[in-house]
């Protein structure tokens, strides 16, 4: 049965990519060149559609750049990146749905019931004595520490 919009891929269809927070996201470094992201993308068998936005400064180009692999992903892109003028890559919003399994200290990050991966994420941060924040949306953010979503630039939809 095709759900189209709302069709889950089950972790063995999806990459699995390691997240090393303000590092990197699987195959891509924060601050790596537009070019060279929609370049190394492509070597993972995804498609790239580039868009410059609206700029927050007048002096740097912002662009969006939202990745599908074909047919698979006609409804939704599995991977956007950010990318501001001069700084590189700033952001990766990885689908929950259609993006690759996202893993940090042994947590997967990507695909999850919510409340399920809440309540994991604040087990990691309990044993390793970090606190846990939370974003405006109720969203856990992580440990408040240079471990699992301190300061990163990883954003999940989903």
């Amino acid at each position: 049965m095709d759900m189209g919009y709302w069709a889950v891929l089950a972790d063995s269809e999806r990459e699995q990519w390691d997240y090393v927070p303000c590092q990197t996201v699987g195959p891509l470094s924060f601050g790596d060149d537009r070019h060279d992201v929609v370049a190394i993308m492509a070597g993972h068998g995804f498609a790239a559609e580039e868009r410059e936005i609206e700029r927050w400064s007048p002096q740097r180009a912002q662009w969006r750049v939202e990745f599908r692999r074909a047919e698979s992903d006609k409804h939704r892109s599995a991977v956007k990146c950010y990318f501001v003028e001069d700084v590189g890559l700033t952001c990766v919003l990885v689908d929950g749905l259609r993006g690759p399994q996202v893993i940090c200290e042994g947590v997967r990050l990507i695909g999850r019931v919510p409340s399920e991966l809440d309540a994991e994420m604040e087990a990691c941060a309990v044993e390793r004595g970090l606190g846990i924040s939370y974003c405006l949306t109720g969203a856990c953010a992580g440990p408040t520490s240079s471990s699992i979503g301190a300061g990163s630039a990883l954003a999940i939809r989903s």
